[in-house]
């Protein structure tokens, strides 16, 4: 079976015998928006589905290891190793998956066996998005993005500190979407915001009730604007409230929240030379020796702020306007 899926001139090719696990790739991709990735040449990324294991793939010779890290799926962890020579090689599993691509594309090879499932799966094109847009002079950044008064605000911190809920809230009272999760950074004349994904995650189902509410669902059912994987509820602007989504703005704002007690939410501006710890963690990929200038570069630009969120963010579309 061959599977071909094509957006904004990135061709993706699919040969699977697992009709299950393509479909789970299909539904990633169309979570992910690339249209601000046309610089007129097509990225091909080739992903075959095997089965009782992968034969013939070596390590090449002298491969610096890069990184490694640990992959949860379903209360176990999957190692995972990333090596460099020439191209990347990402492995998750030895011999189970594998990936080997440059910033024009490449392929992928990932065995069906029952113990790689589909969550796998979606981390490893999630990865080779990150990988490929890196290379294309992007940074890829754990944070969520929003636009107020036609500049763009980025709210920057760990799982938890109430990113997304701050996005959804001002979703809700009609402020432009600019990605969830992992947004990307490039410099022109000015530091610029991309969104990588259309869709805002939550734990709970009733902040994008509202939205619902005022959704046509007689033509496309429910899932194509709100669905659930494990523990959280993943909305989708692009398919709900597509005036909303935002394809590009000037970054103007770097806000760092925290939960808070407080009656009202509160800014409080500090300097990047303070925050810069913080803001290096949420980078998902090294930029190396630039990072110094790069770092300098946008704290000679962007205003950083402390953000205090009151426990129903009361005041928050105010203070952003007050400083912006």
């Amino acid at each position: 079976m061959e599977y071909i899926y094509n957006s904004c001139g990135i061709n993706f090719r699919f040969k699977t015998n697992d009709r299950a696990i393509a479909q789970t790739i299909k539904k990633t991709l169309n979570h992910l928006d690339k249209s601000w990735i046309n610089d007129g040449k097509v990225v091909t990324i080739e992903l075959k589905f095997v089965r009782n294991g992968i034969s013939g793939f070596f390590l090449p010779k002298d491969a610096k290891l890069i990184n490694s890290f640990d992959l949860k799926i379903n209360g176990s962890f999957i190692n995972g190793h990333t090596y460099s020579k020439y191209n990347k090689v990402y492995l998750i599993k030895e011999n189970v998956l594998y990936g080997s691509w440059d910033k024009w594309g490449g392929s992928c090879f990932v065995s069906s066996r029952p113990y790689v499932n589909s969550v796998e799966c979606s981390y490893l094109i999630k990865t080779i998005f990150v990988d490929i847009i890196t290379k294309r002079g992007f940074i890829p950044i754990h944070a969520s993005g929003a636009l107020v008064n036609n500049r763009g605000v980025l709210f920057v911190g760990d799982s938890g500190q109430g990113k997304s809920t701050a996005i959804t809230y001002l979703l809700d009272k009609g402020f432009g979407f600019l990605g969830d999760g992992i947004v990307c950074l490039k410099k022109s004349t000015e530091w610029w915001i991309y969104p990588l994904s259309c869709c805002v995650a939550l734990e709970k189902k009733k902040p994008f009730e509202n939205f619902l509410r005022n959704c046509d669902l007689s033509q496309a059912g429910e899932s194509n604007h709100l669905f659930n994987r494990k523990d959280k509820y993943y909305f989708n602007i692009k398919t709900c409230e597509h005036s909303l989504f935002i394809n590009e703005a000037p970054l103007s704002l770097l806000v760092f929240p925290t939960l808070s007690n407080r009656n009202e939410c509160r800014l409080k501006n500090i300097s990047f030379k303070e925050i810069s710890p913080i803001f290096s963690k949420q980078v998902s990929s090294g930029i190396g020796n630039q990072q110094a200038n790069v770092f300098a570069s946008i704290g000679r630009n962007v205003k950083c702020y402390e953000l205090y969120l009151s426990k129903n963010l009361t005041g928050l579309e105010d203070e952003l306007c007050s400083v912006i």
